[in-house]
C-alpha cells in the first residue's frame, strides 16, 4: 500500500490469529470503533495467512503485485517520502533519509520486517505469545491476543507509575512488548507457520555521537544551527497549503516560527494560536511575536471539557493501558482549533528540544556507570509517587522494583554508543520522550495530518556531534536566536 499525497495510514492490525475467533473480532471492533471516530475508512487484506487491517485517512492506492510478491505498508505522515516509487527499499536500506516520524513494515512469504524511526516515536506493540500480532495501538494487541488480568506486569505498573512512562520495551501486559527505537525486528514466517515470538533485532545506528563540531566557535555553531534550522522547517512545510502553530513561544515553537516568517509566502499560510490566559507568559510573548513577524494568530480558551466522557473514550480508543497522563487535553485543544485545519496540516516543535540538550544539566549524569533511576528523579513527573506511596498503595510493589527500573533505564543509556552527555540525552529521547512528548503528534494527528520538522535523524546527529558546552541548557540553540533571530530573541 502506498499513501496519496493527501492521504495517511494512521493505524494498523497485522495477526496471525484466526477472523473466527473472539478476541480477533473484539480487536477489529475496536478498530472500526476508532476508525468511526475520527472519521477514517478500513481496509482489510489477507496474505500469507496473516490479516492485515489499515486504518487510514484520504485514498490509498492498492499496489497491483504478483500473489508470490510482499506488501509494504508506511505507517505515519511520510510515506510519499519513504517509499520510492514502487519497490518499498528506501526505509529499509536508507533510513536516514526518512524525515519525520514513520513506522514501517515489509511482509513477504518468508519474514516480516517492522522498523522504527530514531526515536521509537510511532510504537510498535507486539505479542510474545501465539497467535502472534502487532499494531501501533496497544489495545488493538492486548484484545488480540486474549489479555487477561492475570497478565498485568505490576513491576511494569510500579514504573508507569513512578516515572509516568513505561520504561524500554515494557508494557502494562506481561506478554505485550514495544520495539526498541531505531531498530528492525524480523520474525520468521510462512503461510501455515506461526512466527516466532521472539524476533531478530538489528539495531539500525541512524544516531551516532560524534566529536565532529567540538572545537567550534560560538558564532560557527549558531551559524550552522541557523541554516540547518531553516532548511528543515521550509523543507517539511513548504509545499502545504495551510500550517496551523500552536505557539508556546519557548524556543521549540519559536523555532518554526521565525523559520516560517523568513518567507512572506510561508508567513502568509501560516496561523498560530496559543491557549492560557490573557495575561499569561505564554499569551503575551505569543501575541508579540506574531505582532512583530506579522503572523496570523488568536489566543484560544479551553472550556476545560477533556474529562468528559466522550474525550475520554476517544483517548482511551487511540492509547488504551497505555494512556498518558498529560495527553488527554490535545484533543478538546484540536475541536477548537477545527475551523482553522481545513486542507492544512498542524506542525509542532515535537522532539526539538530535548536532543538539543535541554536536560542535561537537569539530568546531571556525570559517570561512567551512573544511578539513573536517582538522575531520572530529577524530572517533576518522576514525583507524582514516591517509593513509599506506591509500597502502601499495593502489597505487590517491592523495593526490589527499583532494580527492575535501573535496569531498563540502562537499556537505553548503554545501548547508546557516544560520549556520557550525548548518551543522557539518548536515555531521555529513548525513554521519557518517546513515551511523555509522543502523546501530542500520536494525538493530534487523528484530527489532521501532523507534521514535525525537527524529528529526523539530520536534527540529532547534528546537536550529538557538540560538545557539553553548547548542549547545556540547549546554548547552540541560543546563540542561533542571539546571532540570526535578534527580532524573535528581543521577546522574552
Amino acid at each position: 500500500y502506498m499513501k496519496t499525497q493527501q492521504s495517511q495510514v494512521l493505524a494498523f492490525l497485522l495477526t496471525k490469529n484466526s477472523p473466527s475467533s473472539v478476541a480477533y473480532a473484539r480487536a477489529v471492533s475496536h478498530l472500526r470503533q476508532l476508525a468511526d471516530c475520527f472519521d477514517c475508512s478500513l481496509v482489510e487484506h489477507r496474505k500469507f495467512g496473516w490479516q492485515l487491517l489499515l486504518c487510514y485517512r484520504g485514498e490509498i492506492a492498492k499496489l497491483k503485485k504478483e500473489d508470490g510478491h510482499g506488501l509494504a505498508v508506511c505507517i505515519g505522515p511520510t510515506s510519499t517520502q519513504a517509499q520510492s516509487g514502487h519497490d518499498n527499499t528506501l526505509v529499509e536500506t536508507t533510513p536516514h533519509k526518512v524525515r519525520d516520524r514513520f513506522l514501517y513494515l515489509k511482509l513477504s512469504a518468508e519474514e516480516l520486517n517492522i522498523t522504527t524511526d530514531y526515536a521509537g516515536t510511532i510504537p510498535c506493540f507486539y505479542s510474545t505469545r501465539a497467535p502472534f500480532s502487532a499494531s501501533n495501538i496497544e489495545p488493538l494487541v492486548v484484545l488480540d491476543s486474549g489479555s487477561r488480568l492475570d497478565d498485568i506486569d505490576t513491576s511494569a505498573m510500579y514504573a508507569f507509575l513512578r516515572y509516568s512512562h513505561f520504561l524500554w520495551n515494557r508494557t502494562l501486559f506481561r506478554h505485550v512488548r514495544m520495539q526498541e527505537p531505531d531498530s528492525r525486528y524480523t520474525w520468521d514466517s510462512g503461510d501455515d507457520r506461526v512466527p516466532d515470538v521472539e524476533p531478530t533485532r538489528t539495531y539500525l545506528k541512524t544516531v551516532k555521537g560524534s566529536d565532529s563540531r567540538c572545537g567550534m566557535r560560538d558564532a560557527l555553531v549558531a551559524r550552522e544551527a541557523f541554516d540547518l534550522n531553516q532548511k528543515l522547517v521550509t523543507t517539511a512545510l513548504s509545499s502545504q497549503a495551510g500550517v496551523v502553530l500552536p505557539l508556546s513561544s519557548g524556543y521549540d515553537s519559536r523555532m518554526i516560527l521565525v523559520a516560517l516568517a523568513e518567507s512572506k509566502a510561508l508567513r502568509e499560510r501560516l496561523f498560530a494560536a496559543t491557549y492560557g490566559p490573557w495575561g499569561s507568559i505564554e499569551v503575551k510573548a505569543a501575541e508579540r511575536l506574531c505582532h512583530k513577524f506579522s503572523v496570523r494568530w488568536e489566543r484560544v480558551g479551553l472550556p476545560l471539557r477533556f474529562l468528559e466522557r466522550r474525550y475520554l473514550e476517544r483517548i482511551g480508543l487511540v492509547f488504551g493501558s497505555s494512556l498518558h497522563f498529560h495527553g488527554m487535553y490535545q484533543m478538546e485543544f484540536a475541536d477548537v482549533l477545527r475551523p482553522h485545519l481545513a486542507g492544512g496540516v498542524l506542525t509542532s516543535g515535537f522532539m526539538t528540544g530535548v536532543p538539543a540538550g535541554q536536560h542535561v544539566s537537569l539530568l546531571g549524569i556525570r559517570e561512567k556507570s551512573p544511578v539513573l533511576n536517582r538522575a531520572m528523579n530529577r524530572f517533576s513527573q518522576s514525583r507524582s509517587w514516591t517509593d513509599d506511596d506506591l509500597y502502601g498503595l499495593c502489597s505487590r510493589f517491592k523495593p526490589a522494583m527499583l532494580d527492575d527500573v535501573e535496569t531498563e533505564f540502562h537499556m537505553a543509556f548503554d545501548r547508546f554508543e557516544g560520549s556520557i552527555v550525548h548518551k543522557s540525552i539518548m536515555l531521555d529521547v529513548w525513554t521519557r520522550q518517546r513515551n511523555w512528548i509522543s502523546y501530542y503528534p500520536r494525538t493530534m494527528e487523528w484530527y489532521a495530518p501532523h507534521i514535525s520538522p525537527h524529528m529526523c535523524p539530520e536534527y540529532v546527529n547534528f546537536f550529538l556531534s557538540l560538545s557539553e558546552r553548547h548542549l547545556t541548557d540547549r546554548r547552540a540553540v541560543e546563540l542561533m536566536f542571539r546571532f540570526f533571530y535578534r527580532k524573535a530573541a528581543g521577546i522574552p
